[in-house]
């Protein structure tokens, strides 16, 4: 292992070691975090990696390297036969360009295994160049883009190379602003594939919409998924909680995955910039269907205008083997919390039961199986059916009585759509 970090080598230091490292062809971590290396020491680094093929950790974030310096490099590290790890995270400057060069790196590259670009101007257009790469290569397993600025549009394309991806196994996409129409991309990606294990959508701004996709896709169409991170978004914390808690639960999925309402990687990194933004809108319909159960009321009507029969409402199941329409799930409704407590997500107050248990206890209690089917505050009685119970959870907080939970937090996420119906 050879850690320069912190060292300020810049441009001439990285001059001065493209020298001395083709001597060590043995070497298998080198560390050149935070050294300023920019463009012109990657191209430096570039002619110098050929001999080490031993190496299978390269760092250099905080290094603002820019798309020419990931350009550079693509081509090396595509050829380092033991490759496995590469740190970007913290350039800033690495966007389309550099996105389209990484997308070759994973394309040619059978050993590189996880890749880290977080902090980074990847954007909707490096997003659909990325994809293609994420879909097409055959090692990638962790794949990190938190706070890449990807918003709902370039969510879309990343969740078409989910959908054909045969090993990401974990997928970062916090602080994104992926919000309730990104999350319908991803929520039709997990319905095809079957390798990722962790997703993490933490501070993305989805609200009560997105969180009852996700349900429904855990629920029956997607069984493979065991952690999912939600903390910081537009819903209160409970429910943001027990759909977390839904994702570790051991889950039989009785349904077969439907078709991509959107193009497939490769179809998208075919298209110009300009028809990014207008294909995430002719998939919606889903959208629509969960906007609707989330206003409550009859048969709800989407953007669109459409009703919808309460049968084909989304996280709401229909009664019996008849065919006949699922009973209102409106009729559940929050009692005046006697207690109010902080949840783990630091987020609004929850109502919890008046009775004097441990948070130890309470925790416990979601594990053993979510909230009961009761409609009352109290907290899940053991052996309790998660999958029904989270749905129910969902439902209150619908319609919550405007004196028990402040509307401006449930109303926030739905205004975005033109809601305001609270």
């Amino acid at each position: 292992m050879l850690d320069l970090s912190l060292n300020a080598l810049e441009v001439a230091g990285l001059r001065a070691l493209s020298t001395t490292l083709p001597r060590l062809a043995s070497l298998e971590v080198l560390s050149l975090a935070s050294n300023g290396v920019k463009s012109e020491g990657a191209r430096a680094l570039a002619a110098a990696l050929a001999p080490l093929t031993g190496l299978r950790d390269l760092h250099l974030p905080g290094n603002y390297l820019g798309d020419a310096g990931v350009a550079a490099l693509a081509d090396p590290l595509a050829k380092l036969p033991a490759l496995r790890r590469l740190y970007l995270q913290s350039n800033y400057s690495i966007s389309g360009e550099g996105a389209r060069a990484l997308a070759k790196l994973l394309t040619a590259s059978s050993s590189l295994e996880e890749l880290y670009l977080n902090r980074n101007s990847v954007g909707m257009d490096g997003a659909r160049q990325l994809a293609a790469g994420v879909a097409a290569s055959r090692s990638l397993r962790v794949l990190d883009l938190r706070s890449c600025k990807l918003r709902a549009e370039g969510t879309q394309h990343i969740a078409a190379a989910l959908a054909e991806s045969a090993s990401l196994v974990s997928l970062s996409l916090d602080k994104n602003s992926v919000g309730d129409r990104g999350v319908k991309s991803l929520v039709e990606a997990l319905e095809r594939n079957s390798t990722l294990r962790e997703l993490e959508l933490q501070a993305n701004g989805i609200g009560l919409v997105g969180c009852r996709l996700l349900s429904a896709c855990l629920r029956d169409r997607n069984g493979a998924l065991q952690r999912l991170a939600m903390a910081g978004n537009d819903t209160d914390d409970v429910v943001l909680q027990a759909l977390e808690d839904l994702a570790a639960m051991p889950r039989q999925v009785p349904r077969a995955p439907r078709s991509l309402a959107f193009p497939s990687a490769r179809q998208a990194a075919a298209l110009p910039p300009s028809a990014s933004t207008t294909i995430i809108r002719v998939s919606g319909d889903g959208l629509s269907e969960a906007l609707a159960t989330t206003q409550g009321g009859g048969s709800g009507s989407g953007r669109g205008g459409t009703a919808r029969p309460q049968s084909a409402r989304l996280g709401v199941r229909s009664s019996g083997g008849g065919g006949g329409d699922a009973p209102d799930p409106g009729r559940f409704s929050f009692q005046p919390p006697s207690a109010v407590v902080a949840s783990s997500h630091h987020g609004p107050p929850s109502a919890v039961s008046t009775s004097a248990e441990s948070k130890g206890d309470r925790k416990s209690g979601w594990a053993a199986g979510g909230f009961s089917g009761a409609a009352s505050n109290a907290l899940p009685a053991a052996g309790a059916n998660s999958n029904d119970d989270l749905e129910e959870l969902l439902d209150r907080y619908r319609r919550p009585p405007v004196d028990v939970v402040g509307s401006d937090s449930l109303a926030r996420p739905l205004m975005n759509f033109g809601y305001t119906g609270m």
